[in-house]
């Protein structure tokens, strides 16, 4: 799907109607000019206290670099925080090796995969997922 203002738009006023929150990722080239290289949210299931989180770094100059890490880390951070979730969750195909990194290193626990869920270059690839709880509803 190609994206256009009023596509963007419309997205965002379904969010901003909603408990759902979506991030802008920047990062700052020379002083004071930055430039937007991904996107992260959470769908909010307000009645469970529980979010699904999602990030794109669309930018692939930036990739590699820990950025999406820290910006996860943060997203996190206000998820339990400032959403007052009290579980996260996620998902990702088994091949991306740098997302399913990221939710080891971001403390995210493995809750199981769901077989063949993706077809990837036309062979069956699981899905894994993943979920971390509050630190005070351990």
């Amino acid at each position: 799907m190609v994206h256009t203002r009023q596509t963007s738009l419309r997205y965002y006023r379904t969010i901003r109607g909603s408990d759902d929150a979506f991030w802008a990722i920047e990062v700052e080239e020379i002083p004071r000019t930055w430039v937007h290289i991904g996107n992260i949210g959470v769908t909010v299931d307000s009645k469970n206290g529980t979010g699904d989180l999602a990030i794109l770094i669309g930018e692939k100059r930036f990739w590699g670099q820990g950025l999406g890490a820290r910006a996860w880390s943060e997203a996190l951070h206000r998820c339990f925080d400032t959403l007052s979730l009290r579980l996260v969750t996620a998902g990702t195909m088994e091949i991306n090796k740098p997302m399913v990194r990221l939710f080891e290193v971001s403390g995210m626990q493995q809750r199981g995969r769901v077989p063949g869920r993706f077809l990837w270059h036309g062979k069956p690839v699981d899905l894994v997922l993943v979920s971390k709880f509050a630190a005070a509803d351990r």
